[in-house]
């Protein structure tokens, strides 16, 4: 199968949990929408919990940062052939 690598879009706290290693890869997976590729149920967990916004949601939708072209082929796969796009590292 094919590998993309991509960029995800992410809040201040975000980046530094991430460098913590403070992230989670289990059921993750990818979906095209619109033109555009989120990373859905990655579980990134609040860089200080107790000061986190009541409103953090661990679990949202992280846009990927891909070319128009690798969006379209990853849109391709997923309709075409009911596979599954799923993340390997970060």
């Amino acid at each position: 199968m094919e590998k993309f690598e991509a960029g995800i879009e992410l809040v201040g706290t975000e980046v530094k949990a991430i460098k913590q290693g403070r992230i989670g890869l289990d059921g993750a997976y990818v979906i095209v929408r619109g033109g555009e590729a989120y990373l859905t149920n990655a579980d990134i967990a609040a860089y200080q919990p107790a000061n986190a916004p009541a409103n953090y949601e661990a679990k949202r939708l992280r846009r990927l940062l891909l070319t128009k072209k690798e969006i379209a082929r990853l849109a391709e796969v997923e309709n075409q052939s009911q596979l599954t796009i799923i993340p390997l590292s970060v």
